[in-house]
C-alpha cells in the first residue's frame, strides 16, 4: 500500500477540491452485464485515485482509498465469483482486474515520485533551518 507516502499531508499551495463519489461506468464497459458492476465501480474508483495522485490531492485520495478498500471483500465473495463463472463472464472479469492492477501500479509510481519530492523539500528545509541557526549563532 502507498501509506508510507504520507497521504494525510496536504499540499499547502493547492486549494482543496471536492470530488464527488464516482458512480459512472468506466469507458469501454457500457455493454458489460450488471453482474460485473462491482468490478466496474472498483475500476472507476481506481481511475479516480490515479487522477487524485497525479494532482497530489492526498486528502481526497486517502478518503477514496478508504472507500475502495471497504469494497474489496465483496469482490472476493464466493457468491460473486460463482455468479461471474456461471454467467460466463470470467474473461471480462479478468480484463477488468488486469486494468485495476495496471492502474494500481501507476498509482504506486506516482506516489513514489511524490514521496521523493516531499523528501527533497524536507531536506532543503532542514538545510535552510541549519543555515539560519548557524548564522544567528544559536
Amino acid at each position: 500500500m502507498v501509506g508510507s507516502v504520507g497521504l494525510a499531508q496536504r499540499n499547502p499551495t493547492k486549494k482543496p477540491t471536492n470530488h464527488p463519489k464516482t458512480t459512472a461506468q468506466p469507458r469501454g464497459t457500457h455493454s458489460m452485464p450488471s453482474i460485473l458492476a462491482p468490478l466496474e465501480l472498483f475500476l472507476t474508483r481506481t481511475q479516480t485515485l490515479l487522477a487524485l495522485a497525479e494532482t497530489e490531492d492526498w486528502e481526497a485520495f486517502e478518503a477514496l482509498m478508504t472507500e475502495r478498500q471497504a469494497e474489496l471483500p465483496a469482490l472476493s465473495d464466493s457468491q460473486f465469483l460463482i455468479a461471474i463463472t456461471q454467467a460466463g463472464l470470467v474473461d471480462e472479469a479478468k480484463s477488468l482486474i488486469q486494468s485495476i492492477q495496471q492502474l494500481d501500479q501507476q498509482i504506486v509510481v506516482v506516489a513514489e515520485k511524490s514521496k521523493a519530492k516531499i523528501s527533497e523539500q524536507l531536506s532543503q528545509s532542514i538545510k535552510g533551518t541549519k543555515a539560519v541557526v548557524a548564522y544567528k549563532g544559536l
